[in-house]
């Protein structure tokens, strides 16, 4: 059974400081890590600086952009792109106005500032893009990496050689008040040249273009400085969906981009003429530092160090975060030439390999485990929160019902004993007969003493005035046994196969000595009425489910049939039993089938025996019987320190008059043609209380989180209240006895729906019933009993006691 004890549930899990603590340790190492990463791939770069003239010249100037998309009022990016981009033109701020002085050139696809980048997911919300541009290593001298400021992606800021933006150059311009080295466009290369690309220490890319991971954003954007080390590759080499191509002099020839179409080259002269459309490069400013740097490359590379220091030199103190210039001026003093420099040979240059999943740095899958753990703590943490909150909301639920449960138990133990008061007159004299207990709870109908303060059925409080006084001229009988009307006793309160009416004189279990049942009994007014007697035809089912079919089955049930005297005549008995175990495995079976074990010592010889019982006993017999199977399940608790319990619901049918006892979540409905199907119990589980306190609705019990969680079963202290109630049968009705892992998985309109099908055999009614449970996933077991109303002449009436259906170790006591 998947139901367990609220009130007993013991915590076996981590608690929430120790998942804090542990999760806080995580999140620390990640950081760590992340600096560490950081840290290490800023100071282990190798400077390319000074052993190639195309990488010295156009490596300052190629960047990586960082492209964040972020929701509105949100302040972590729900996706985030990578891609290059290159400085085709800066110029320095001597206005003071903060215009924008540098341009770089980029993928349509990757600055898009309609929302529509291709980097996207499909179907993403409207979201609002910024970008960060991150300079080469080689621009900082491996010192440090060095970023701009986020910058918006709008009008204002992204100019494109298309409408549209997609699948065309891009430039985005944006303001620093130092001029920036750029690349020169050379328009006489027929050759389309090495591309320019940025990758790790190790030549690669280890980092994806796209990350959809908002739990992973600092974790990617601290990826990107491992990603600024340029290198000349070949676009098959690089999975870089847009490259700058450079000839061997570092002057760009054109662009490569990949999209759905294959690659395309743009050559410099599309760009020098999209470029010539944007006002502001009409007519650029000088740039001296341009200009110095240049120059001093092409001083180095000839063997003139002397001019070339010089030239550093002067770039070094027009832009002081420019530390290319400062190191290449400490190259050009040592004037020593570079070993082995030849513009045509790229000497010790690591050619990068493989794709962007390739190559990971030693460091990234253990950045990627902290991450991932840290995110399940997180989650493990809040769904702990959650359910202690709720908890606490429970118990303050509970704190007042405790108290007025206990107000309501001293009334009850009063009106008790006022209820099994022997009849001032015989019963022989029924017809004058006036019931001490005449009155009724104007709610529920529920019988109720003159003076109560309470309905010990319902717990409403009763007004001043009493209880509602039923009109004399009624008489007790028909009073009692109206057709349809429900009376719970004013004191409060799993299968082996189904049987047909012919199965039912040769089932094993046999009868009890022959003994015939008798009662001095008052006479029902049914039997005393024309109408037809009335009889029932049972079946019983049950199965593991899907889920623990190869586990110990806790569900047990029992079926027996027998005969009581009423008025000298012989009406049907029925005695049905539904038990659900818990506490795991055989535990949970050993609870069940111990309660069932305990109704059938007490009931049976009790019946048997019915003479020595006093008329007024016999709707008390089924609550007594219970009562005592909770004693012995909790007697065994005791003994053998064990924390298994059951649910049981209990109905004994007497000629038309059905008697039903529950405690806990199985339940017992009655389908009643024309009226259709109605729950004669009340669930004992917290779900169950929630909904009568209005704080979810009836349909949240099959998802709620505490839906599993029952306050009341058999096991788990000395005593127990258990519910009773009282029905009044008629021919056509079905009674149906259940687990929960029939209700759980099958709503009770599709119970409805199963039950009142015109099935010959009530067996049939069983087989379907179970079958709908597995269908619904079979996540528990599942037990019914269906008992069927028929008119008495079609049954043959047997003497004593018969059990249809049983557990296996079932023993039945000696009369």
């Amino acid at each position: 059974m998947s139901t367990h004890r609220f009130i007993k549930t013991r915590s076996r899990s981590i608690s929430v400081e120790a998942l804090s603590a542990l999760a806080a340790f995580l999140m620390t190492l990640l950081l760590l890590l992340t600096s560490f990463s950081t840290a290490l791939a800023a100071s282990s770069v190798p400077l390319e600086l000074g052993r190639k003239e195309a990488l010295d010249r156009a490596g300052v100037s190629v960047v990586r952009l960082l492209v964040s998309y972020t929701a509105s009022g949100a302040k972590v990016p729900d996706v985030q792109c990578t891609g290059l981009g290159v400085l085709v033109a800066s110029w320095s701020d001597a206005t003071g106005d903060a215009v924008q002085n540098n341009w770089v050139l980029a993928d349509g696809n990757l600055i898009n500032p309609n929302n529509s980048a291709t980097c996207l997911p499909p179907n993403t919300k409207k979201l609002t893009p910024v970008v960060q541009i991150f300079y080469s290593n080689a621009y900082s001298a491996g010192v440090a990496p060095i970023s701009s400021d986020a910058i918006p992606l709008d009008a204002n800021t992204v100019r494109c050689e298309k409408p549209t933006c997609k699948d065309g150059l891009a430039l985005l311009a944006f303001h620093n008040d130092e001029a920036q080295p750029f690349v020169d466009l050379i328009t006489n290369e027929k050759q389309q040249g090495d591309g320019l690309a940025l990758t790790n220490l190790g030549g690669q890319i280890s980092l994806s273009p796209v990350n959809t991971k908002s739990a992973l954003a600092d974790a990617y954007k601290a990826g990107i400085t491992q990603l600024l080390t340029p290198n000349l590759v070949s676009h098959e080499q690089v999975n870089e969906s847009w490259l700058p191509l450079l000839n061997t002099h570092g002057q760009l020839v054109g662009v490569q981009s990949t999209s759905g179409n294959g690659n395309t080259f743009t050559p410099s002269t599309t760009i020098q003429g999209f470029l010539a459309n944007i006002g502001e490069l009409k007519a650029p400013p000088a740039n001296p530092l341009h200009d110095s740097w240049n120059r001093g490359i092409d001083n180095y590379y000839n063997e003139r160090f002397a001019n070339a220091q010089q030239d550093f030199q002067t770039a070094s103190k027009l832009n002081a975060q420019f530390l290319a210039a400062k190191k290449m001026e400490e190259l050009a003093a040592t004037a020593k030439p570079p070993i082995g420099a030849s513009p045509t040979k790229n000497n010790n240059q690591s050619q990068p390999t493989g794709n962007f999943l390739a190559g990971w740095n030693i460091l990234w899958p253990w950045l990627l485990v902290a991450a991932i753990v840290a995110a399940v703590l997180f989650l493990a943490m809040r769904r702990m929160m959650r359910q202690a909150a709720l908890e606490k909301e429970l118990k303050e639920i509970e704190r007042p019902s405790a108290i007025a449960a206990e107000e309501i138990r001293r009334q009850e133990a009063q009106q008790r004993q006022e209820m099994l008061k022997p009849p001032a007159t015989p019963a022989s004299t029924t017809a004058n007969y006036q019931p001490q207990t005449d009155a009724y709870c104007p709610r529920c109908s529920g019988l109720v003493a003159r003076n109560a303060k309470y309905c010990p059925t319902c717990h409403m409080p009763l007004p001043a005035s009493g209880p509602k006084v039923q009109p004399q001229t009624l008489q007790p009988e028909a009073a009692h046994l109206q057709p349809g009307v429900t009376r719970p006793l004013p004191w409060r309160g799993k299968k082996t196969g189904g049987l047909t009416t012919e199965q039912l004189t040769t089932t094993t279990g046999g009868l009890l000595n022959g003994a015939t049942l008798s009662s001095s009994l008052p006479p029902y007014s049914m039997s005393q009425s024309t109408a037809p007697r009335l009889g029932f035809t049972i079946a019983t089912r049950s199965d593991p489910g899907i889920k623990r079919k190869y586990k110990p089955n806790e569900d047990s049930l029992v079926a027996a049939r027998g005969t009581w005297t009423v008025n000298k005549a012989q009406v049907p008995l029925g005695l049905f039993v539904v038990a659900d175990g818990m506490g795991g495995h055989a535990n949970g079976q050993d609870a069940s089938r111990r309660a069932i074990q305990t109704i059938v010592d007490y009931m049976v010889p009790k019946i048997v025996k019915s003479k020595e019982m006093p008329t007024e006993a016999l709707p008390h017999l089924l609550v007594e019987a219970v009562q005592h199977a909770n004693q012995a399940v909790h007697q065994n608790n005791v003994e053998l320190r064990a924390d298994m319990g059951t649910t049981v619901t209990a109905a004994m049918v007497v000629g038309s008059t059905a008697y039903v006892a529950n405690v806990g979540d199985s339940r017992t409905y009655l389908y009643r043609e024309g009226k259709g199907l109605r729950r004669i119990t009340n669930d004992h589980s917290v779900v169950a209380s929630l909904v009568e306190a209005g704080i979810i609705k009836p349909d949240d019990i099959y998802t709620h989180p505490k839906r599993n969680q029952i306050y009341r079963s058999l096991g788990e202290k000395p005593l127990v209240e258990v519910d009773p109630f009282m029905e009044e049968l008629q021919m056509g009705d079905k009674l149906l006895l259940c687990s929960d892992g029939l209700w759980d998985m099958v709503r009770d309109p599709k119970i409805e729906e199963v039950i009142k099908r015109p099935m010959p055999d009530p067996a049939m009614t069983a087989d379907a019933l179970v079958q709908a449970a597995l269908d619904g996933g079979g996540e528990d077991n599942v037990s019914v009993i269906v008992v069927s109303m028929i008119e008495g002449s079609e049954q043959t009436l047997i003497s004593g006691i018969q059990l249809l259906d049983k557990p296996d170790s079932l023993q039945m006591p000696q009369v």
